[in-house]
């Protein structure tokens, strides 16, 4: 008999469900007048949740081998400013149905929330209940194509005060992720919504550091002018790839020590010294000393061969992802790759400069797009880094909240490009730019406007 499948026993586990205790505790006034009351009180809550998460069967004798199931809480607030009280929503996840009876209600009641109401003499429980969890939904961003179909193509819509400039913002997108690698939290936002969806990611996490040690096989080649060949066996060498390794390495250290993140830094430097290695041994193993310096090895294991064509795969994969952002598009926003690839534009003129843009894209792609993902993976290597250890429970508290900025960014369809995301304003629900200026000056009615939208 066949075993069953993961997805299978994962469907049909009780243990997977989420099932929640719902308590929403009311605060009155007397207990909220200033910030210290205020903080008090909030610091007695935080008391009573995590004295709940900790409880074990042993702890009480009016209540022997009772424990609480609770293994994961949240706290919200809705705050009432007219009446100047609180209600506090207590969302505690439970382990399993099974080991929630009147007994463990019992025990919560008079060992922990007695508690909390001496301390907090205004607490009382407003309602409680259980809920279980029976599906998620989230938007999904390709909504937004129907505004970014009114947003023409255009030479225009690329951000740059002159043909350098815009070269540059078609080419690289965000120029400035290229050098500033002290800034984390938008190097790590661009890797976010750049590679949305899992392919492009799962790609990126394979071909970033196999093309910074295709990199240190190229270099190694290059000695340091007034040292000549200094290595030690084929492991150490003094040489460019050395070079490059201590710039980005100390980089990464000092960046990751002023965000007060040093083991990410340490880490990061220790990945970039075990590629530094690598790529010595690689490069010694098979170099050819009177070759030229584009074919230092045999053909067979030329470095700039196999970067071309890690690098291939790697800017392939952003053919998948669910949206293109601008300026590659010639848009102001971003467009399902479904509809930038089958070209849907509603006028001729908006079709046929759409499809200079694709063209322009395909002529580009093998040569200045897959150049940029060979360049980019060493600043890409310590945002992999950090990205990886987030995933196994490296500072949760802070990168909890950095992912739930990039969801929200993500998938309102729209994300900003220049910077992190920090408030409202920079969630974009506005018409296309070139479109809100034509309403602004009275070359498109509000009524038509909205007509379109309605028709779409």
């Amino acid at each position: 008999m066949a075993s069953k499948t993961y997805e299978d026993e994962l469907t049909g586990n009780e243990l997977a469900n989420l099932y929640t205790f719902i308590q929403i505790i009311q605060v009155g006034k007397e207990n909220l007048q200033t910030d210290d009351q205020i903080e008090k009180t909030e610091s007695y809550l935080h008391a009573y949740i995590q004295n709940a998460l900790n409880d074990h069967p042993l702890n009480s004798l009016r209540h022997p081998n009772v424990q609480l199931p609770f293994y994961d809480a949240r706290l919200d607030i809705e705050r009432d400013d007219i009446i100047s009280t609180r209600m506090y929503m207590i969302n505690f996840q439970i382990l399993s149905l099974r080991y929630w009876n009147k007994n463990a209600r019992k025990k919560l009641m008079e060992k922990y929330f007695q508690k909390l109401q001496t301390n907090v003499t205004t607490a009382r429980l407003v309602s409680e209940k259980i809920v279980e969890s029976l599906s998620s939904f989230t938007r999904d961003p390709t909504s937004n194509d129907a505004l970014a179909h009114r947003d023409e193509p255009e030479y225009s819509n690329i951000p740059g005060d002159n043909f350098l400039k815009k070269i540059l913002n078609y080419w690289l997108i965000v120029p400035r992720t290229q050098w500033d690698i002290s800034d984390v939290l938008h190097q790590m936002y661009t890797f976010d919504i750049f590679h949305q969806g899992f392919f492009s990611k799962y790609v990126h996490f394979f071909t970033i550091p196999t093309n910074v040690l295709l990199l240190m096989v190229f270099l190694a080649q290059f000695n340091i002018p007034t040292l000549g060949e200094l290595r030690y066996g084929n492991v150490f060498a003094v040489n460019l790839a050395l070079v490059l390794f201590g710039i980005f390495g100390v980089a990464y250290v000092i960046i990751g020590v002023r965000q007060n993140s040093w083991e990410w830094g340490v880490a990061t430097f220790g990945v970039l010294a075990i590629l530094n290695m690598a790529g010595n041994v690689w490069y010694y193993s098979y170099r050819a000393i009177d070759n030229r310096w584009y074919n230092p090895t045999n053909i067979y294991s030329n470095p700039l061969v196999w970067s071309y064509i890690v690098s291939f795969m790697q800017t392939a994969s952003h053919l998948v992802v669910p949206q293109l952002p601008p300026n590659v598009t010639g848009t102001n926003y971003w467009e399902s790759y479904t509809s930038f690839f089958t070209i849907k534009r509603k006028t001729k003129e908006s079709t046929i400069k759409h499809m200079v843009f694709l063209s322009l894209s395909v002529v580009l792609f093998p040569v200045l797009f897959v150049f940029d993902e060979w360049v980019s993976s060493p600043r890409l290597l310590g945002t992999e880094v950090l990205y990886i250890m987030t995933g196994i429970g490296y500072r949760p508290k802070i990168f909890q909240r950095y992912f739930r900025v990039v969801e929200k960014a993500v998938l309102h369809g729209n994300p900003i490009i220049d910077r992190f995301p920090t408030n409202y304003n920079d969630l974009r629900f506005d018409t296309a730019e070139p479109i809100q200026s034509k309403k602004e000056n009275g070359f498109v009615s509000e009524n038509k406007s909205a007509k379109s939208s309605a028709d779409d």
